[in-house]
C-alpha cells in the first residue's frame, strides 16, 4: 500500500540524495517503515565491531576512551533496540493474523472431509466446506473495505500481519 508523498519537515533542509532516499523509504508500505529487526541486527553488527575496536585498542595499551565510548553508544543503541522491540512482541503476542486463521480454518475443514470420506459422508463434509467457505469472512488482499480494527481503524489486515510477522503475508 505506497502512500502518496508527502511534504516532510526535514525534506526542505536536505541535499538531492539525502532527499531522495528519503522519499524512497516513505514510500515504503507502513509495516516495513516501522519494522525494527533488520535496524537492530545492524545496531548488533555495529556494536560488535566497536567492541572489538575497543578490545584491541585496550590490549595493545592504547588510550582506549573513545573507543570505549563508541562502543558504550552502540551498545546503549541496542538495548534501546531490544526494549522497542520487546514491546512489539509484547503487543502483538495476542493476535492472530488473518492468514493463520484461514489456515486454521482450511485444516478443520481438510479434517472434516478426512472423517467423511470414509464413512460415505463426503457429501456433507462438502457441504460444510461451502457454508464455511460463503459464511466465513476474512479479508483479502486488496479488500479495501476491510480495515483494522475498532482500535485500529486506519491499518489494514494485511498491514496488520505483517507488522506481526515482519513480512508481506502474499
Amino acid at each position: 500500500m505506497n502512500r502518496v508523498k508527502p511534504t516532510t519537515f526535514y525534506g526542505k533542509h536536505l541535499g538531492p540524495t539525502l532527499k531522495a532516499a528519503l522519499e524512497e523509504l516513505i514510500e515504503k508500505p507502513h509495516y516495513e517503515q516501522v519494522q525494527i529487526y533488520e535496524e537492530l541486527a545492524l545496531s548488533r553488527a555495529i556494536a560488535a565491531k566497536a567492541l572489538a575496536i575497543s578490545s584491541a585498542a585496550l590490549e595493545n595499551g592504547l588510550n582506549a576512551n573513545t573507543a570505549i565510548a563508541v562502543a558504550k553508544d552502540a551498545l546503549n543503541h541496542v538495548r534501546d533496540m531490544v526494549v522497542a522491540a520487546s514491546r512489539i512482541e509484547t503487543s502483538a503476542a495476542d493476535k492472530i493474523s488473518i492468514s493463520v486463521l484461514d489456515l486454521f480454518i482450511t485444516q478443520i475443514l481438510r479434517i472434516i472431509k478426512k472423517a467423511c470420506e470414509d464413512h460415505d459422508a463426503i457429501y456433507i463434509a462438502e457441504i460444510i466446506e461451502s457454508q464455511v467457505r460463503e459464511h466465513v469472512k476474512l479479508p483479502q488482499p486488496g479488500d479495501h473495505g476491510i480495515s483494522g480494527t475498532v482500535l485500529t481503524p486506519d491499518i489494514t489486515a494485511k498491514e496488520m500481519d505483517a507488522s506481526i510477522f515482519g513480512k508481506d503475508p502474499e
